[in-house]
């Protein structure tokens, strides 16, 4: 057998040499923590703006809903005082349209349901608008004040026409001391384009079913009316005038004080031109008036603003510490947000869309300055 001698221990490494001079030790520089810059600081504190604007944000939500009653309107404090003895403030400053009177449905209502409603004051800054919608709102605030409730009217730059029929019912009417009121009347307009047709060389061609020959197209703006025509129209407005007349009447009582008065106008051109005297009884004759006229003919009962119309509408319902809350209908935050109009503020908003719809043949107890 051969053996297999025993391996000998592997000798250590010879030392290194080193030539020259010794190594120097390393030493690694680790800079100093800083701070944010300037920049990281201005982010810094614009993350913290937007998340504190965040929480005002969503307590500005909750405070508005709120607000907002379970029938659309939303409230405004006026006046602190006992919540059993509130006054109603609702403020009507657009053309009298469908829309309008809808809105007003929503605060009519409400004052229904809310018996701690004692006096409502209807702030009225319109020129009127469509008949039927005027006559509508009419009604409603005749119902209010047959509730029980002393209904107050306080007229902001305009209440005419319609603007005046809605106010007529009222128990007192505050004017301001340049409101333009009156104009009691009816009017129907619609452009006539047939001369411009003619000149484009273009018409509108008609065809109307055999029964309705004579009257389907009256008013169209294609065409000249015919004089029987003209008298039809002329009846249909003599008839909603009286039933204005009517209104304003009921409403004012013995307040009013109508009075004949009379006007020289030309008719006829050239040779056969004449004067003729005009008579006719104010304030029924379309004629718009300032507060010291229409105090004088029975319209409005004193000239003061808005604070003076819900003080005394307070003393008529005899209330000792009323609240006074301003309703208004709910347009919605992103529609507040965009009119961002102070509150109190009126404006009349005639809109593109509103003044299209006066375009088509209808009746309207409007004032305009045509």
């Amino acid at each position: 057998m051969t053996s297999i001698p025993p391996s000998s221990p592997t000798p250590p490494p010879a030392p290194q040499q080193f030539y020259g001079s010794a190594p120097q030790p390393v030493y690694v520089s680790v800079p100093a923590a800083k701070g944010p810059s300037f920049i990281g600081r201005i982010f810094h504190g614009i993350g913290w703006l937007i998340f504190i604007g965040s929480i005002v944000m969503n307590v500005y939500l909750l405070v508005a809903l709120a607000a907002f009653s379970a029938d659309g309107l939303n409230s405004e404090l006026i006046q602190t005082g006992r919540e059993d003895q509130i006054i109603a403030i609702y403020t009507v400053d657009t053309v009298i349209d469908g829309e309008a009177a809808n809105k007003f449905s929503e605060f009519y209502q409400h004052v229904k349901k809310d018996q701690n409603i004692r006096a409502v004051v209807i702030r009225v800054d319109s020129p009127g608008g469509g008949v039927s919608s005027s006559e509508e709102i009419h009604h409603m605030i005749q119902q209010i004040k047959d509730s029980g409730r002393k209904v107050v009217i306080s007229m902001g730059g305009v209440a005419a026409s319609g603007g005046y029929m809605i106010s007529a019912p009222a128990d007192e009417i505050y004017a301001e001391p340049s409101t333009i009121t009156g104009s009691i009347g009816v009017i129907a307009q619609v452009p006539n384009v047939s001369g411009t047709m003619e000149k484009i060389g273009m018409d509108m061609m008609t065809f109307k079913s055999t029964h309705a020959q004579g009257w389907k197209d009256m008013l169209s703006p294609f065409k000249v009316p015919d004089e029987y025509e003209r008298l039809r129209i002329t009846e249909i407005l003599d008839t909603i005038q009286t039933s204005f007349e009517q209104i304003v009447r009921d409403g004012r009582g013995d307040k009013l004080k109508p009075r004949q008065e009379s006007y020289d106008k030309t008719v006829g051109a050239g040779q056969d031109a004449r004067t003729v005297t005009v008579k006719e009884t104010a304030p029924f004759n379309g004629k718009i008036y300032l507060p010291d006229e229409a105090m004088k003919l029975g319209l409005i009962d004193k000239i003061g603003f808005l604070p003076d119309a819900y003080e005394q509408a307070g003393k008529l319902a005899g209330l000792n510490n009323p609240t006074v809350r301003h309703y208004k209908p709910h347009e919605g935050l992103f529609g507040q947000l965009l009119t961002g109009q102070a509150a109190g503020s009126v404006n009349i908003n005639i809109s593109p869309e509103t003044i299209d719809k006066f375009q088509s043949p209808r009746m309207l107890v409007l004032w305009t300055m045509d």
